[in-house]
């Protein structure tokens, strides 16, 4: 009994011991509270019309509040557990080059917007000149060779 006794101060059991009452105490409130919250979502009563409120009851339920049922756990679970926050993280880091190539397109959309809309204008001010073009050039076949202007001052009489 004295063994006992000397290893039970040694190893500080007693203060374990009562670490271990709190974490039973707090798992078997955890317990209870998930059985509360889940026989309200259980109320036979609930009608078709109901089926949200229920629905929203068991999705306030919080995840500590679930009873771990260690049996169930597969090690694919448990890799899973682990895999989430790197997929969280994995998600964020996705969710900002969305956002970035986002910013990028409408950028370059905007871009391409200004230069259609000067082309617009460069396209409007050649046909302009294409059209000033086509007249000069008509006026220069409709004009007289120098041979006919030279015979023409000729027929004309200064005196």
């Amino acid at each position: 009994m004295r063994e006992f006794q000397q290893i039970f101060e040694e190893k500080n059991l007693s203060q374990l011991f009562i670490s271990l009452d709190t974490i039973i105490q707090e798992a078997q409130d955890r317990k209870q509270r998930y059985t509360q919250k889940f026989q309200a979502t259980q109320n036979p009563k609930i009608d078709s019309m109901d089926v949200d409120d229920g629905a929203e009851i068991e999705n306030s339920i919080d995840v500590l509040d679930k009873p771990l049922m260690v049996a169930e756990l597969t090690p694919d679970k448990i890799m899973a557990s682990h895999l989430r926050a790197i997929q969280e993280r994995e998600v964020i880091m996705l969710e900002s080059a969305l956002d970035n190539a986002t910013n990028a397109y409408r950028d370059t959309l905007s871009r391409l917007n200004d230069s259609q809309i000067k082309i617009g204008l460069h396209a409007a001010n050649l046909t302009k000149a294409f059209t000033a073009l086509d007249e000069l050039v008509h006026h220069s076949q409709t004009m007289l060779t120098r041979a006919e202007v030279n015979e023409r001052i000729d027929q004309i009489n200064f005196y």
